[in-house]
């Protein structure tokens, strides 16, 4: 068995016998471990009735409900309401879909998450503060029915998803009851009114609470009764897929098999290999692969280890092997890949911040 360098395997600064110590049995941990997310703008929103937006900002996004209530129309599906404490989520940004917002789910018109950040109607709540991406929105007639919004914007670290957030639906529903555990919204409990915000420390509490958030909605959705779905986060949820998938996880340059695999799963090889296909619509072995290119991903962006221990800790016969896979899944050689992602690093002034929803 090899050892986890830093930034590999050790995902979160624990080495690979401890993390398979505690993880073993719950692949769901390891893969929630593995999402790490940029922040780039939150934006408290308080509009007033009647109001239709139509979300047209392509970065991920959230939008919680902390006062009134809130129609989602997409596409040609009846609208849906969000009261308060509730929340939806879109892990793709708008993708190639039409999300429209709106205080009456038949009002006609619209504006635009973009046409508002033109007209400069996203103001920043500290003037003096560029470098804390905080903004609020205030559109529409006072007096009407006021609905009051927070919605986080942000990136995901690794520009090519990873296999979890790869297989997370376009938008994921929190509804009340979802988030009943150990930790619920954070966002309901923020105050942009207080002077907080201009205090050192806001900015890395902002990013730790969307990191949170979407870490504990993942998680929910994943728990939540997903029958007939299909796709890694039932696998997840799965007792024997789970034990396998914590291995992998756990441990991504063991030389492992499906039998192997199997066996982390107490099943039979070829009863582990059908039921991983027929749930995830992927091979063990497909997976493996593409969650150590996932890690790999992560370690060239930190850049803290060279490719040849990446290839080695990653369970590849040689560094031209591990090249010769990375390129085909991305399109770049490794060095390519870290030199692109350097340049792209969040930047907290970031301006289209300005135009967030």
């Amino acid at each position: 068995m090899h050892a986890a360098p830093q930034g590999v395997s050790g995902l979160d600064g624990a080495s690979a016998a401890q993390q398979g110590a505690r993880m073993t049995d719950d692949g769901l941990s390891a893969v929630l471990n593995s999402i790490k997310v940029s922040e780039t703008g939150l934006v408290a929103m308080d509009l007033y009735a009647p109001w239709s937006i139509a979300i047209d900002y392509d970065k991920p996004i959230t939008v919680t409900v902390i006062e009134g209530r809130l129609w989602l129309k997409m596409a040609d599906n009846p609208p849906e309401s969000f009261n308060v404490g509730e929340s939806f989520v879109l892990p793709r940004g708008i993708s190639r879909r039409r999300y429209v917002v709106s205080s009456d789910a038949s009002l006609p018109n619209h504006t635009t998450t973009r046409r508002l950040g033109e007209m400069g109607r996203f103001e920043p709540v500290l003037p003096d503060r560029p470098d804390v991406s905080l903004r609020r929105l205030v559109w529409g007639q006072e007096g009407g029915a006021r609905t009051r919004l927070m919605s986080f914007t942000f990136d995901w670290q690794d520009p090519r998803l990873g296999p979890l957030i790869a297989a997370i639906p376009q938008i994921i529903r929190v509804r009340h009851g979802s988030q009943e555990g150990f930790l619920r919204d954070p966002f309901l409990g923020l105050d942009f009114e207080t002077q907080d915000a201009g205090r050192p420390g806001f900015q890395a509490l902002m990013a730790q609470l969307a990191q949170l958030f979407l870490i504990q909605t993942i998680r929910s959705h994943a728990l939540s009764d997903t029958a007939g779905q299909g796709g890694l986060l039932v696998a997840l949820a799965d007792p024997p897929l789970s034990r396998a998938l914590g291995a992998m996880h756990a441990n991504p340059g063991e030389p492992w098999s499906v039998e192997r695999l199997a066996d982390c799963a107490g099943l039979s090889r070829s009863g582990f290999a059908r039921r991983f296909h027929q749930i995830t619509g992927m091979t063990p072995m497909g997976y493996l692969r593409s969650w150590r290119l996932h890690l790999a991903r992560r370690a060239l962006r930190d850049g803290n280890t060279t490719v040849s221990s990446i290839a080695y800790q990653l369970g590849y016969q040689s560094e031209a092997a591990f090249r010769t896979s990375f390129r085909k899944e991305t399109g770049q050689s490794p060095r390519e890949y870290a030199k692109s992602v350097s340049s792209t690093d969040f930047d907290s002034s970031f301006i289209e911040t300005d135009q967030s929803f």
